[in-house]
């Protein structure tokens, strides 16, 4: 059982519900990402299509209602599986052979698929490579498409500072009851999600997972981490946010994936650190200093598990690796100011929603490109 599983089944929970009222907008979101990934309709309709952690299904009705011949979900969160088969009971895809199947990846059986959607899964996981592997296990023909997202310690940073946060609010007002805990910080975190246009995700789900969720201490596999297991066998075809450029000519392409992949990994490299806030769009920088960017985003991460989870002694250490990190990224001013902003609700214990938005908006409005999409397509 991995923490995701472990997480949801002792709190009864699936906290990734969707506000889908509008579904007509719902469904042209959902579109409009698999187009950045070069995922069409044509190429969902007639095919084979795997989904490995579909959740409650929120995100699966918009494959489903693109006619693959088979679409075959995986979800061993049961309380997810109960919300996925009774969200999928309100639409006819009658013409789509659907199998729903409540176990783990490694208990279900396997075969090729056309297509295989792996979506915020690989990075909460113990064994992220391991599980990668098995993954394309199931697009083993040639063509076959893989969609899976990653997710670093730079593209959470600022959800690792709110984590942080929340142990600093919970413990100020001793609130031990897990349920009062989420009532509480969707007060104070409400506020920040509503500077986010085109949030569909419910507050409280958000902090259940996000912010609470054990899971989120493990989150750390980029889009690096990714190719080391794909380079070889898959080339690079899409992302969300789509941070690269190619402009090769076609028939000077590389045939190979390994050479074709290193297009991106090299502009990756030198762009990894636009992933810290979703509005900022720098100049490729030496790869060198995005090493060191990770780095010190990632002690901040360990610091941050050990304060949370083993009581450490250890806020002197964090405000430090903060100030790191505003060097680092000086050249935008936004970023850098919203970490001093952030130090300073740290050092003032401004906990209050209303008293924080005023005082501290350049930090309440700081989230990074936390959750990145990327596809591949089997050589």
């Amino acid at each position: 059982m991995n923490k995701y599983i472990e997480y949801y089944s002792k709190k009864n929970v699936s906290p990734v519900k969707q506000d889908i009222s509008d579904i007509s907008g719902h469904i042209e979101r959902r579109l409009a990402l698999y187009r950045l990934l070069g995922v069409t309709p044509a190429t969902l309709k007639g095919s084979r299509v795997l989904e490995v952690g579909p959740g409650s299904g929120y995100n699966s009705v918009v494959t489903a209602s693109c006619k693959p011949a088979e679409y075959s979900l995986v979800e061993p969160n049961l309380t997810g599986y109960r919300e996925m088969l009774e969200l999928f009971g309100r639409f006819d895809f009658s013409g789509t052979r659907l199998s729903f199947n409540d176990v783990t990846l490694e208990n279900f059986n396997e075969k090729p698929f056309d297509v295989v959607l792996c979506e915020g899964l690989i990075p909460g996981l113990d064994d992220k490579a391991g599980f990668l592997k098995k993954l394309t296990c199931f697009a083993e023909d040639k063509g076959s498409v893989l969609v899976i997202t990653c997710i670093d310690t730079i593209s959470i940073f600022f959800e690792n500072a709110r984590r942080y946060l929340a142990k600093k609010i919970i413990d100020k007002h001793g609130i031990t009851d897990f349920d009062k805990q989420v009532d509480h910080l969707c007060v104070i975190f409400e506020k920040h999600l509503k500077t986010l246009k085109g949030v569909t995700r419910f507050t409280t789900d958000w902090v259940i997972d996000a912010i609470l969720n054990p899971a989120a201490a493990n989150h750390d596999f980029s889009f690096r981490d990714a190719m080391e297991v794909l380079r070889d066998d898959f080339f690079f075809l899409g992302a969300s946010p789509d941070i690269f450029t190619n402009t090769v000519w076609y028939k000077n392409l590389p045939h190979d994936p390994k050479d074709y992949n290193n297009i991106y990994e090299t502009q990756f490299a030198e762009l990894w650190h636009n992933l810290i806030h979703y509005k900022i769009c720098e100049q490729p920088r030496e790869a060198e200093k995005n090493i060191k960017l990770f780095n010190i985003c990632t002690e901040f991460n360990d610091a941050i598990n050990e304060n949370i989870f083993e009581n450490a002694d250890n806020d002197g250490k964090i405000i430090s690796l903060l100030s790191d990190a505003a060097e680092n990224l000086s050249s935008a001013a936004n970023v850098y100011e919203a970490i001093r902003q952030f130090t300073d609700i740290l050092n003032s214990e401004c906990f209050n929603a209303d008293e924080m938005m005023q005082k501290y908006p350049l930090f309440c409005e700081a989230f990074g490109r936390g959750q990145q999409y990327f596809s591949f397509v089997r050589k």
